[in-house]
Parts: C-alpha cells; structure tokens; sequence
C-alpha cells in the first residue's frame, strides 16, 4: 500500500515541483552594508536589510530597492525564465505533472538568485555663484 501511495505521489507531481518547490532563496548585499531593501512583487512587498536571503515565489518577477542614508538609491530587477526541470514532465509526469508545475508556480526560475548593489554617497546640493559671494 506504502508503495502504491508513493508510485501516486511521484506520478502526480511536476519534476520541478519534486526537483526545488515554489521558492527560491535569493541573497541580497550592498557595499556598503545594512542597506533597507524593499522587495515588491505582483502581490506582495517584503522588507529586509543587507545582508539577507530572502525566499521569493517563483510566480512572480520583482523589483529590488536598495536605500540607505546619505546614498543614492539602487533599483534591480529579478525576471522569471522557464525552469528546466520542466521539460522533464514530457518524459515522466505529463500533462499532470505540468499542470502541477504551472499552479504551484514550480515551473519557473528567478534570475539573478544574488545581487550585491553598490551604493554611490549622495553629492551635497551645489550653492550657486551669487550665494557663495554672501
């Protein structure tokens, strides 16, 4: 019985959802460090500071925002691409195994998985002519 329930198991998931699930763990850094980042997405928005690992669904693209005191702040981006364990429900899971994969969001992959954002030092406002002869 143990070994029909796990024959299913196996049959009816996605080769991506058994090979890494919904999430991915990508890490964040700055130069220089304990930067804010806010993490948005489709539906969501996450905080952390630098630095982190943060694990983001693989259904969404997002927008990372690096800002610190007395810098300027930095905006990446991280894209989703088809993961390749996808294509291996062709050979074992089948239409099943990519409906799996689409609704649990297992089918993607997020790039970068790291991004380490260098933080220029924000410039002072320039006086004009006429305020420096004051």
């Amino acid at each position: 019985m143990k070994k029909l329930f796990a024959l299913l198991m196996f049959v009816l998931s996605g080769c991506a959802s058994i090979a890494h699930g919904p999430r991915e763990n990508v890490f964040l850094d700055s130069n220089p460090t304990n930067a804010t980042v806010l993490i948005t997405g489709k539906k969501n928005a996450i905080n952390a500071v630098t630095p982190a690992t943060v694990s983001l669904k693989r259904n969404s693209s997002y927008t990372v925002q690096f800002s610190k005191e007395g810098y300027l702040p930095v905006t990446h981006q991280i894209s989703q691409s088809m993961d390749g364990w996808t294509l291996g429900n062709f050979l074992f899971g089948g239409i099943i195994g990519i409906g799996v994969d689409a609704i649990t969001g297992s089918m993607w992959q997020l790039s970068p998985s790291q991004i380490i954002a260098n933080l220029s030092k924000e410039e002072p406002p320039q006086q004009t002519a006429a305020a420096q002869k004051q």
